[in-house]
């Protein structure tokens, strides 16, 4: 063969590598289209979903009790999927508290001179004037059971762990108690910094249902080294705090009330 025809016979072959080159190329561009649409088919069939799913999770029976979340709200659902066993989380920090046991909450505020009582509390619809927001409460039915003692009648202000704009980030839940207003509470004499409303005290608190005290991050409780079991009922919340749903993503502890008690009292 001469050079002639060996260039004849490489030119004769280079249309087929071209086309074959052209085909590669479209079989990839297909397949790319292909996830594309894919992705955009997912992503319109979870929107759907969420706009279907929403308004069940946004409706519910609304209990009769003050400030107390619909059973079939978001905050329930998340109590009810996402709370961990105390086995697994108990023992777990969590940004804002320092996960310290119950009995060294009450050691500490039994240390200051704070009052540790069980009252059952009614939100006075007042709010402070500061950089952290703080709702008045009404105290009845009150049992002292450390420090100084408090009359029924009694008001003290209670945090959401929020300002104007919203939660405060790296800190605890807020604030939570029994939607019949029973709650255990540390309460502190003086007012906060910064603030421009007068307060003359705070109170931490937690939820009493039942015979049971229920710890979350809402107030940086901790059920280490309690025996304790998941809680997944109602509670309420400062309107507006979204500590229920907060605390949820941690889940709720309920511990013994008697256990809480002796602790509270050592």
């Amino acid at each position: 063969m001469d050079q002639q025809q060996l260039r004849d016979a490489l030119t004769s072959k280079a249309p087929d590598q071209a086309s074959v080159m052209a085909k590669v190329r479209s079989k990839r561009r297909r397949r790319t289209h292909m996830r594309i649409a894919s992705a955009c088919a997912s992503a319109i069939l979870v929107t759907g979903s969420a706009i279907l799913i929403w308004p069940h999770l946004s409706q519910g029976e609304v209990d009769d009790s003050p400030n107390a979340l619909p059973q079939g709200s978001l905050g329930a659902l998340l109590s009810k999927t996402n709370s961990p066993s105390p086995e697994a989380s108990a023992d777990v920090p969590v940004s804002g508290c320092d996960n310290r046991p119950l009995k060294d909450d009450f050691a500490e505020a039994r240390r200051a001179g704070a009052t540790i009582v069980i009252a059952r509390a009614t939100l006075t619809g007042r709010s402070s004037d500061g950089p952290e927001i703080f709702a008045e409460a009404r105290l009845d039915s009150v049992q002292v059971l450390a420090g100084p003692p408090v009359a029924t009648g009694f008001s003290a202000w209670i945090s959401g762990a929020r300002g104007r704009s919203g939660p405060f980030p790296g800190t605890d839940s807020g604030a939570l108690w029994a939607p019949d207003g029973r709650m255990l509470a540390i309460i502190w004499r003086g007012s906060p910094p910064d603030q421009t409303t007068k307060i003359d005290a705070t109170m931490r608190v937690a939820p009493i249902v039942g015979e049971e005290l229920i710890l979350s991050t809402a107030g940086c409780w901790s059920a280490r080294d309690l025996p304790s079991t998941p809680f997944t009922g109602r509670l309420s919340e400062i309107p507006g705090s979204d500590s229920y749903a907060r605390a949820a993503e941690r889940g709720f502890h309920a511990v013994p009330l008697p256990m809480a008690i002796s602790l509270a009292r050592a």
